[in-house]
């Protein structure tokens, strides 16, 4: 081997010896638990979002308001954003509007929880979800679907913002 390195060697070197040398790039995901209530015919989601990235967004709207003093306007506000940044088409082709419940915003983190009428359930309904994907190319929203008994996960992507959700079979015992 000599005493040469190699190129990663090298570059594994530099960011242990130099502060800053590597650039840090922070993941921007958002997860969501999506549950259909057969009583009351919704889809019930809570979605899980940094705080920084909610600020962003509505800033490059000109929506932001600082949670503390906000109250109820920046849940008028983020319920805004949301119902444009998420599609819901139901089985029946009815474009749904969601329903906001509320949020729970924390020093870093925010819930944010809202419903949609689906009446027939999840299956054959288009789902776009575009959450933050004005922020950054490469952000992910991820959501873990379930009815009954049955769950699935979907992501949505800037390449991939809408699909039809088809349920998974469920496996006889």
């Amino acid at each position: 081997m000599g005493g040469r390195l190699r190129p990663a060697a090298v570059g594994i070197l530099l960011a242990l010896l130099v502060p800053g040398a590597t650039v840090a790039h922070r993941f921007h995901v958002t997860m969501a638990e999506a549950e259909f209530n057969a009583e009351t015919g919704r889809l019930e989601v809570a979605l899980s979002v940094k705080l920084d990235d909610l600020e962003r967004a509505l800033r490059l709207r000109k929506d932001w308001i600082d949670p503390p003093a906000a109250g109820n306007e920046l849940d008028s506000r983020v319920a805004t954003y949301l119902d444009l940044a998420w599609l819901f088409v139901d089985a029946e082709a009815d474009t749904q509007s969601i329903v906001w419940v509320g949020a729970e915003y924390g020093s870093h983190d925010a819930w944010l929880y809202f419903e949609v009428p689906l009446p027939s359930g999840l299956e054959g309904v288009v789902v776009e979800n575009r959450v933050f994907l004005e922020l950054d190319p490469e952000h992910l929203n991820t959501v873990n679907f379930r009815q009954g008994g049955i769950s699935f996960t979907e992501s949505f992507s800037r390449h991939e913002s809408r699909r039809r959700l088809v349920l998974p079979i469920q496996p006889t015992d």
